[in-house]
């Protein structure tokens, strides 16, 4: 999964470096998803944002799927809002210095640190608070030149706004990643983040190893606390953000949550039955405009699936396939613009098949 890859690499990385180095202070951890993706030294200065963005907000200052691509690349077909990956036909300097000039142009400026070689290309831009990752390398073997870009939105939270842990200091702070150290218990420290968290009207949205994570409007937060050696075994939290393509919500009492992009997709372990489940999302959905094209799932084979539509056209299908005692449930997410591209290919196979039909001989 793209995204969950994109934020584990982010915060496994920068905690690395924390346990690597006694001047975890000076370093500047990756960001962004790849290695080598070097984000900003220091946060940018200004107003400090405290509320995450929604998804109609972040598409004003950039859309990813509207990014034009190096020329004579293949379109990919599962970009996102916030995401974008492909292969391009050209060297990684090339690339990378493309969709650089892309982003200056349109006003974003070029953070610190920023690295360009012939076979590399990485760097963090920022522009009305956000910051976007970008980096190129180089795709082995071929005859010809080839290239994967990656690129990724941070989002717009001032990191510095979100709950401190209790005797916390500032190890770091950069536009999408901040970290604390403090004296108290990981055990301790990481129950009262959590709780000041959901206090402060963040959800939860799954867990994976050392990290909790959260999600607000359309940005999902990594909450990341464990025992430091290099910092003398005192407890490191931090933090790291990554905006989101849809705003999905999730139970919090799921057993399990896997948000992942593109295409973008939330999978859910819900502790209930298919009723339960169905009707918590009816609900939930229906407090942020969602309405439901039937009045209960329709079973297919062993799921059962609702179709979501809303006032922007986008579309929401709910997979539900009963285990045991909970309910598993595989959210799909479709934007207005696929939707419409989806009608369009219905239409024209249902015309193909009507004309085939006109041409055959009568019996």
């Amino acid at each position: 999964m793209f995204s969950e890859r994109l934020g584990l690499v982010a915060s496994g990385v920068g905690l690395a470096l924390l346990l690597e180095c006694a001047g975890c202070g000076q370093a500047a951890p990756t960001a962004g998803g790849q290695p080598g993706q070097v984000a900003a030294a220091k946060a940018d200065a200004g107003k400090p944002n405290a509320t995450p963005p929604t998804v109609a907000e972040a598409v004003k200052v950039l859309d990813l799927r509207t990014l034009p691509l190096v020329a004579g690349s293949e379109n990919p077909g599962g970009r996102s809002v916030a995401r974008l990956a492909y292969q391009a036909p050209s060297s990684p300097k090339a690339a990378y210095e493309f969709h650089q000039k892309q982003l200056v142009d349109a006003g974003w400026e070029i953070a610190p640190h920023e690295s360009i070689t012939e076979e590399s290309g990485s760097g963090s831009f920022t522009r009305d608070g956000f910051t976007v990752t970008l980096q190129a390398s180089q795709v082995a073997g071929g005859d010809k030149p080839a290239t994967m870009v990656f690129a990724s939105n941070l989002g717009n939270l001032t990191l510095s706004t979100l709950p401190k842990p209790p005797n916390a200091k500032v190890l770091y702070d950069m536009p999408a990643s901040l970290a604390y150290v403090t004296p108290e218990g990981v055990a301790a420290v990481s129950l009262a983040i959590d709780k000041d968290l959901q206090a402060a009207g963040w959800e939860t949205y799954g867990t994976a190893g050392d990290t909790r994570f959260y999600r607000k409007n359309a940005v999902r937060l990594l909450a990341t606390t464990a025992a430091a050696p290099a910092q003398e075994g005192k407890t490191v939290v931090t933090y790291f953000t990554e905006l989101l393509s849809a705003e999905l919500p999730a139970p919090a009492d799921a057993k399990a949550v896997q948000y992942s992009e593109p295409p973008v997709q939330l999978y859910v372990e819900y502790p209930g039955d298919l009723t339960a489940a169905d009707n918590w999302y009816r609900e939930s959905l229906g407090k942020l405009g969602w309405e439901p094209t039937l009045d209960h799932p329709t079973e297919q084979g062993f799921e059962s699936f609702v179709i979501y539509r809303n006032k922007a056209g986008e579309m929401l299908e709910i997979n539900f396939r009963p285990v045991d005692d909970f309910t598993r449930l595989t959210l799909k997410f479709t934007t207005a613009e696929e939707f419409a591209e989806m009608e369009k290919r219905w239409d024209e196979q249902k015309k193909k098949l009507e004309a085939e039909r006109a041409a055959q001989p009568a019996e």
